[in-house]
């Protein structure tokens, strides 16, 4: 059984809700895949805030994206004005607790 990967909260914050959040996602039940960072565009709100490519996207907010499409998954994404909590599963980041 692999190891358990805590989550890591990924805040991202932004003065104009014109201004994109700078990154792809990709995945969802309808693409056979797990979500996650597809593409973080340089010097984008998400690259400042620390949003990685490869990181692993399994809660906006208080939603878990368990069982979601794609298309789900952006209407979500879209309903956050300025703020938006992304709980994300780094690889290769074990949870200490668990690697004794």
């Amino acid at each position: 059984m692999p190891p358990f990967r805590k989550p890591t909260l990924v805040t991202l914050r932004r003065p104009d809700v014109n201004q994109p959040w700078g990154f792809r996602l990709a995945g969802g039940v309808n693409q056979g895949q797990p979500f996650h960072v597809q593409k973080v565009i340089p010097d984008s709100i998400a690259h400042r805030h620390g949003l990685q490519e490869g990181d692993l996207l399994v809660r906006i907010g208080n939603i878990t994206l368990k069982g979601l499409t794609h298309e789900e998954v952006q209407e979500i994404i879209l309903r956050c004005i300025s703020t938006i909590d992304l709980f994300v599963i780094r690889k290769g980041r074990l949870d200490s607790t668990l690697q004794s």
